[in-house]
């Protein structure tokens, strides 16, 4: 209801529209289902085309889903993990659901690794992970930067 609430009372300001309803893009977030990401943004087109703000962007700011068994993510199957070729599927799928629902950008959040969530212990870079594991190298996996050679800064090819 946060989003709609402010839409809502930006349009009825008396000085909402002379300061272009104080926002000049709409974001979500939402993490595990790429069909949210079609979803939500429909939605949120729709919401601001009712209050005649249409010709807002939409920007997807935050997506993904966490990796099986990496930082604290369990690792067993369920619906809300992800194993890292289940991952790369998911950002193909996130990546053409956004689009087809009119997203202006699209950002991926990094779902795995060490040091999430907990600012205190710093983040190891590198090719290891935790227990000595190597970590999954981006040139095994089938991604959209490894396969398209040119990436665009996040923007419609």
């Amino acid at each position: 209801d946060f989003f709609p609430t402010v839409v809502r009372l930006a349009y009825n300001d008396p000085d909402g529209a002379r300061n272009n309803y104080y926002f000049d893009a709409a974001n979500i977030h939402m993490y595990v289902s790429p069909e949210l990401v079609y979803t939500l943004t429909r939605q949120t087109h729709q919401l601001l085309a009712g209050y005649g703000m249409g010709d807002k962007p939409v920007w997807i700011t935050e997506t993904n889903i966490p990796l099986r068994g990496a930082a604290t993510v369990p690792d067993y199957p369920n619906w809300r993990y992800a194993t890292p070729e289940e991952a790369s599927w998911y950002v193909w799928q996130a990546i053409g659901n956004a689009f087809a629902a009119g997203a202006s950008r699209l950002m991926f959040f990094r779902a795995g690794g060490r040091g999430l969530g907990d600012a205190r212990r710093p983040r190891r870079r590198g090719g290891r992970r935790g227990a000595r594991q190597p970590r999954p190298r981006n040139a095994d996996r089938p991604v959209p930067h490894n396969l398209h050679p040119a990436p665009r800064g996040g923007r419609k090819p």
